[in-house]
């Protein structure tokens, strides 16, 4: 049995943790609190109508706002014509604040859980987009020229596929069948499985480019940044070549 040079003192940690005193923020200040932390404007302008002082819950106890409030706030804007996309990321977004607070810096009160998880997400319509095979040949040519040729693979998947880019910047190289041609994206953004089908010529660059991986390795990312773990950020070179 393992001994202890000095006794613990289990009441004084029992006083300790019930001491505990939550920090009392409205929503505003809390939202506000998150975007100082991780500044990220679209997150806070997304939140904007629902930390209004007057039509939002701006000025109201974070902690007191309950499931069944959101719900009904966030039907009203379904009714008033928001998109349901719209409403859910809404959602999300508050979702995000709320475990900042009790994971990350621990404000909330012990034993509080996000109001968010009991708000039931509205179905999503899915949207089709469609380019025109000149924008699709200017598209290739393009990403052909570029000297990245991982990040050709990228753009030829994607214009192949019709894949969302985050689909395709999560999937391992494990998942690409080479010899069959295709890649399996075990779960959508509306929960379904797919196959996304390519052609032979990006397949033969995929060979190429498919590096030697060690045993265990399999499951590294097609996409993976420097650190092997995370995807690459292809944002400002998706956005400067579309934009030509």
């Amino acid at each position: 049995m393992r001994k202890f040079k000095h006794p613990i003192d289990l009441k004084a940690a029992a006083d300790a943790a019930s001491s505990f005193v939550p920090v009392d923020v409205t929503l505003a200040e809390l939202v506000q609190a998150h975007s100082l932390a991780k500044p990220r404007l679209e997150l806070a302008l997304r939140l904007r109508k629902w930390c209004d002082p007057v039509h939002g819950f701006g000025h109201e106890s974070a902690w007191s706002i309950s499931s069944e409030r959101l719900q009904k706030a966030a039907e009203a804007l379904v009714e008033s014509g928001y998109a349901t996309s719209t409403v859910n990321r809404d959602i999300g977004a508050l979702g995000q604040v709320y475990t900042w607070a009790v994971v990350n810096r621990r404000m909330a009160p012990r034993g509080f859980i996000s109001p968010t998880l009991a708000v039931k997400r509205f179905e999503e319509k899915i949207r089709y987009v469609a380019s025109s095979e000149q924008d699709i040949l200017s598209l290739r040519l393009a990403a052909k020229m570029g000297r990245d040729r991982l990040f050709t693979l990228f753009v030829w998947m994607l214009v192949d596929s019709g894949a969302r880019k985050s689909e395709l910047l999560q999937r391992s190289w494990q998942e690409l069948d080479i010899v069959g041609g295709k890649l399996i994206v075990p779960r959508t953004k509306n929960d379904d499985s797919r196959t996304l089908f390519f052609m032979p010529e990006k397949i033969a660059l995929a060979k190429r480019l498919k590096p030697a991986l060690a045993v265990g390795s399999a499951d590294r990312l097609i996409f993976a940044g420097k650190n092997g773990i995370t995807p690459i950020c292809y944002r400002k070179k998706w956005r400067s070549m579309t934009g030509m």
